[in-house]
């Protein structure tokens, strides 16, 4: 049975009236020039963490490159959110992390206020990896508008569960490409999937060596074009992808910021959603000269109650501290089945998750799987930092 996830972390960018922070977090504000504020907000957030006994968050160049970058994707006219265009923006800065939780503000304020909204927000809304145990690294950048009567202020942290080295953006036709991979104490089996140009998505597990590094060499890339690449780990809430990114081989490296259109409203209803989900994956099915799938009101009802319960747990993923990892929920359900597999993602739009779905190859093979002949889905809306996020369980399978 194939079990797979994806966690989508919303950007938000709220403009929002600042409040008094808690009297815990003590903050003053002298500074104006912005390249010593982002000083200022590095030793800020390494202090909190120290009083909580916490390492100190490293600062990454490329981070606060793609947080700089990406805050200059948005004009006078649109400050729309597009977190996909982050993760092009990461890319061109070599990353390929991908919990990553990024935060920002936009506002016509002085940087003094811009400082203070700041330390607001990431106390209000990146609390948990403020203070988090784990391996993270951060970038932050304060820069004006092209206009330049806004200030924006980007922060990104980003959980590295894998170091992962070399990566080979580009390479020619033929050839075969090695990786080494160091991975966090949470997780264990790491699995490379790899997508070629015509998506036929291909998986192999890792082991280690002697001291422990996980090594992967790659079969001969002999299509050209766009080869998509991603590193599957497994923790206590199932499989996660940690690491993504496109290799392109024979072709310039094109890392576009990608449109995707909204046309769905929040006001939508979770019906209708998850109708208009069914659509795009029988769309992008017919694409690919695959039989559409056969909607199924029993696979749904299953898919809503794990959304449910991943709601009432506060987790994403596939297993359930209650009711175990896929195979254990299925059984429970008293549900017969050949194959099933499963999707689980959360974002602001449908059009994002289904988006961000087919450019991860684990998740396009369980949506173009060619055994599977029905699928349920459950879209359940929740509010998180006064945004509305969609969470989205999708269940395929073959009776």
């Amino acid at each position: 049975m194939r079990l797979s996830q994806f966690i989508f972390i919303i950007l938000i960018i709220p403009v929002f009236s600042f409040s008094d922070p808690s009297p815990h977090y003590h903050i003053t504000t002298t500074l104006e020039n912005p390249n010593i504020i982002e000083s200022e907000m590095m030793t800020w957030i390494n202090t909190i963490r120290t009083t909580y006994d916490k390492s100190p968050i490293t600062p990454s160049q490329n981070i606060r490159n793609a947080a700089y970058d990406y805050s200059k994707t948005f004009t006078k006219k649109s400050y729309a959110i597009k977190p996909h265009h982050l993760q092009s923006l990461l890319w061109k800065d070599g990353i390929t992390d991908q919990q990553f939780y990024p935060y920002g503000i936009v506002s016509n304020a002085s940087y003094k206020d811009i400082l203070i909204k700041m330390k607001t927000g990431i106390i209000s809304h990146l609390k948990t990896e403020l203070l988090e145990s784990s391996d993270y690294q951060m970038g932050l950048s304060i820069s004006q508008n092209e206009s330049h009567d806004a200030f924006i202020a980007m922060v990104i942290f980003i959980r590295k569960v894998t170091s992962l080295s070399p990566i080979p953006w580009q390479m020619s036709q033929g050839q075969t490409f090695s990786l080494s991979l160091n991975m966090n104490a949470d997780y264990t089996d790491p699995e490379i999937v790899m997508a070629n140009p015509n998506g036929i998505v291909t998986s192999s597990s890792l082991r280690s060596n002697a001291i422990g590094d996980y090594l992967f060499t790659s079969p001969a890339l002999f299509q050209n074009g766009e080869y998509m690449v991603e590193v599957m780990v497994t923790n206590k809430s199932g499989p996660a992808i940690a690491n993504l990114f496109p290799i392109f081989v024979n072709t310039p490296t094109s890392m576009p910021l990608e449109e995707v259109t909204i046309t769905l409203s929040e006001k939508t209803s979770s019906h209708e959603l998850e109708t208009n989900l069914f659509k795009f994956i029988n769309t992008d099915r017919t694409a690919h000269n695959l039989k559409p799938l056969t909607y199924n009101d029993r696979l749904a009802r299953f898919a809503k109650d794990h959304n449910q319960d991943m709601l009432d747990h506060h987790y994403v993923g596939h297993t359930s501290p209650d009711y175990g990892d896929l195979s254990n929920r299925a059984t429970e359900a008293k549900l017969s089945f050949k194959c099933l597999t499963e999707n689980v993602a959360q974002n602001s739009s449908i059009e994002l998750a289904h988006f961000r779905l087919m450019q991860s190859p684990s998740h396009k093979r369980n949506i173009l799987d060619t055994r599977v002949t029905d699928v349920g889905i459950s879209v359940i809306k929740k509010i998180e930092d006064n945004q509305p996020i969609l969470v989205i369980v999708e269940n395929f399978a073959q009776f």
